[in-house]
């Protein structure tokens, strides 16, 4: 897939510039509220917490007044008394055209969806690549990390922290500028269907599938209907890349190329039959770093991560591929590897005063997650004895019994010599009641 080369620019743009008229010819929304008030207003922000004001011209957002576990109706005085005139609902009441004066309304039949129909039209607009990055796992480390190699050589636009729902692809899309070269987007989901919502947005026409695990696993019959949600991101995208080792994503990408036999695939993983495959990792946990090497074509490359975990390894293979996608995987973008961060809300790993390490994984709580942060510890510190500290654990889709059993085989599996359960639920683990 060749991109254009143009002079380093970075996207970071909180504000748009949509015609209130545009905005509601797109969404079909009625026009209710001061009929004196002009839709040639030209929005630059979104709001949808009425707090968030701070820092904003609010007299040039439109407030979306979404419904979830608050309803966003109940804020507008407050969103109007911040200064904002313009409000995008999805009811009207006829003493709101006396109680906001100079406001005016989009009414829509749901206000989440005339968001996404706003998002959708404006990747109509977009002529560069957009990435559509999905997985369990990883997803977020691995947009920050392509942001990362590719600044130097594109124009490039990625969704904010972890915005990968129906609502933050939504946002993070909108947030894209036209003649972006390279849009990075997150797309998460936790049920059936979720996924052809987050497409019908991004209409990716590239895909990189990270690890498929057990997190949201129980909005899903089985892992392999996961598996095919999650592929379904690359519909009619034109190159794809995914771990090869995962055979339920290998199958499912098999039988999309069926109805796709153009779309290509980029591989990587231990077995053979990977079009990138991995050799060996060396770690030097002396200096905290980790030199991969692989093949292709039946030539040895390798490049070196600041990381000592598995996981990382995983998350830099994927960006690799990503790079060969974008025709750019040279020594010269391979030695960039070597400085990429660490994310904060990640796995913090630190020294602690006697010798020992730290390690603090509170944002992942799964046990694919548990398994990755307990081989770090073991690379670091192979000979110092293991102590965990496990909080609960959500959306396995497993019933508590199956749970117990599966963490104690991996606290065991990782000869953990001390374990200090903190939760109702793991109520007579040490034996006590």
């Amino acid at each position: 897939m060749t991109v254009q080369k143009s002079i380093y620019a970075i996207h970071n743009r909180d504000s748009l510039n949509f015609r209130v008229s545009d905005i509601a010819k797109v969404v079909g929304a009625s026009i209710q509220g001061d009929p004196s008030t002009s839709l040639d207003l030209v929005i630059h922000e979104l709001v949808f917490d009425a707090r968030k004001l701070w820092g904003m011209d609010p007299s040039k957002a439109l407030f979306l007044a979404l419904k979830g576990r608050r309803d966003g109706h109940d804020f507008l005085t407050q969103a109007y008394g911040a200064g904002v005139r313009t409000f995008l609902v999805s009811r009207f009441e006829a003493s709101w055209q006396s109680q906001f004066p100079g406001a005016i309304f989009l009414v829509v039949s749901d206000v989440l969806k005339a968001l996404q129909s706003l998002a959708a039209w404006h990747r109509s607009r977009l002529t560069g690549v957009v990435m559509g990055i999905t997985g369990s796992n990883g997803k977020t480390i691995v947009k920050e990390w392509l942001w990362e190699l590719l600044k130097g050589d594109f124009s490039v636009g990625k969704s904010p922290r972890s915005y990968n729902s129906g609502l933050g692809v939504a946002l993070s899309l909108i947030q894209v500028e036209e003649g972006t070269e390279v849009a990075l987007l997150e797309a998460g989901i936790s049920a059936r269907g979720d996924m052809e919502h987050l497409w019908g947005m991004m209409l990716p026409n590239m895909v990189v599938l990270t690890h498929l695990g057990e997190a949201h696993a129980e909005g899903f019959v089985s892992m392999e209907e996961k598996a095919e949600e999650k592929v379904k991101l690359a519909k009619n995208a034109d190159v794809v890349v995914y771990p090869y080792d995962q055979e339920l994503l290998r199958v499912a990408l098999g039988d999309m190329r069926k109805q796709q036999p153009m779309m290509k695939t980029i591989s990587w993983g231990w077995q053979e039959g990977a079009n990138f495959r991995l050799m060996e990792t060396a770690v030097d946990a002396a200096k905290g770093i980790q030199r991969i090497h692989f093949m292709h074509r039946g030539t040895a490359h390798s490049f070196e991560i600041p990381f000592l975990d598995q996981a990382s390894v995983s998350n830099a293979m994927s960006c690799l591929c990503a790079l060969v996608a974008l025709e750019r995987w040279d020594e010269s973008h391979l030695s960039r590897f070597a400085a990429l961060p660490r994310l904060e809300n990640r796995m913090q790993f630190m020294a602690g005063r006697s010798g020992n390490y730290i390690l603090n994984d509170s944002y992942s709580a799964d046990l694919e997650s548990l398994g990755l942060a307990l081989d770090m510890l073991k690379r670091q510190s192979p000979n110092l004895p293991l102590s965990v500290v496990l909080g609960g654990f959500e959306q396995t889709g497993m019933d508590k019994a199956a749970l117990r059993e599966r963490l104690f085989d991996v606290v065991k599996g990782y000869g953990v010599s001390e374990v200090i359960w903190v939760g109702k639920e793991y109520r007579g683990m040490d034996g006590s009641n």
